[in-house]
């Protein structure tokens, strides 16, 4: 089993925020980046994780400037899909990481939230974890 680092960092100070139905959601453009260890390491905001069946998923969170307080709040599932490529969702119990499936080669959208020291909202990202075939 290979382990994937993945590194979400944000620039909190030029962070937007907009509300959506009723909820703060961060206008993310140009100023979140997840970079891995598995073909993105300079970080892209297509917001694209690849790996393999049954590798572990490691996230992180930082800020850009360093110094800023920033954290995970929860991830969650998009309720539309029925596909789950992790075995169980990553979130502070588990150190933010989960393994992902075997057998499953799909794409799946799921939901990161976070919080910014400062700041009283709660941003979101909806980034995409894609199993490749093969393994």
């Amino acid at each position: 089993m290979a382990d994937l680092n993945v590194l979400m960092v944000v620039d909190t100070k030029n962070i937007a925020q907009k509300v959506v139905n009723g909820e703060y959601v961060g206008n993310l453009d140009k100023t979140v980046f997840l970079m891995d260890d598995n073909g993105d390491p300079e970080g892209s905001d297509d917001f694209t994780i690849t790996c393999n069946p049954d590798d572990l998923v490691q996230f992180r969170i930082t800020a850009v400037d360093q110094t800023t307080g920033i954290q995970f709040a929860v991830f969650s599932w998009v309720e539309s899909q029925e596909v789950n490529n992790f075995v169980k969702l990553p979130s502070l119990e588990n150190g933010w990481c989960s393994e992902t499936q075997k057998g499953t080669i799909e794409t799946e959208d799921f939901l990161i939230y976070f919080t910014i020291e400062g700041k009283n909202q709660i941003f979101r990202l909806d980034p995409q974890i894609q199993i490749k075939s093969g393994g």
